[in-house]
């Protein structure tokens, strides 16, 4: 489905294809103002309805109706990426230690955080890590000091169930702004 409004011949998309929207047509010189909310799907035609346009929907509880029933049949989901654990690994040392891997000795501190674990609200489809570095040199008395500090971030993704009613009144709220 499109959201498409047409200004001045020319046509922007709202939504991408595929998702229930309506149609919105604004005053252009010479054509009559027609708003409405629709079912239809594809590319807007040259008059500004989509292609495949089906009819219009004249109350909330119809609109509601519809998108319940197709996203129950296409079992529409939201998705959601959500940070669920943090953890920091600092290293400290001399700049002469870290610059000698081949003949190491000792001389450089590492602490870990704590783990902060968080947890998500659905149905986990998917985890992935990240890890970002960074590196400092401080200097005192002509002595330098180097720390790396590596922090770990865990994002899950997570599915919950589409808000159908959520939907439906978005949209119709938006059909409502436009008629008002």
């Amino acid at each position: 489905m499109t959201l498409c409004e047409e200004t001045t011949g020319k046509k922007r998309k709202r939504t991408s294809k595929g998702k229930l929207s309506g149609t919105i047509s604004s005053t252009i010189p010479g054509k009559i103002v027609s708003i409405y909310l629709g079912i239809a799907g594809g590319d807007p035609d040259p008059d500004g309805t989509p292609d495949d346009y089906v009819g219009i929907i004249t109350t909330k509880a119809l609109l509601q109706s519809y998108i319940t029933a197709t996203g129950s049949t296409l079992q529409y989901k939201t998705t959601t990426d959500t940070v669920t654990g943090i953890q920091t690994v600092t290293t400290v040392g001399l700049a002469t230690v870290w610059n000698n891997p081949d003949d190491y000795k000792g001389g450089l501190t590492t602490t870990t955080s704590t783990k902060f674990t968080a947890s998500g609200i659905g149905t986990a489809v998917g985890v992935t890590t990240s890890s970002s570095t960074s590196t400092t040199n401080s200097e005192t008395d002509g002595v330098v000091t180097r720390t790396d500090k590596v922090t770990t971030t865990e994002t899950t993704k997570f599915d919950t169930s589409y808000d159908y009613a959520a939907e439906a009144t978005r949209l119709y709220d938006i059909y409502e702004a436009i008629n008002s």
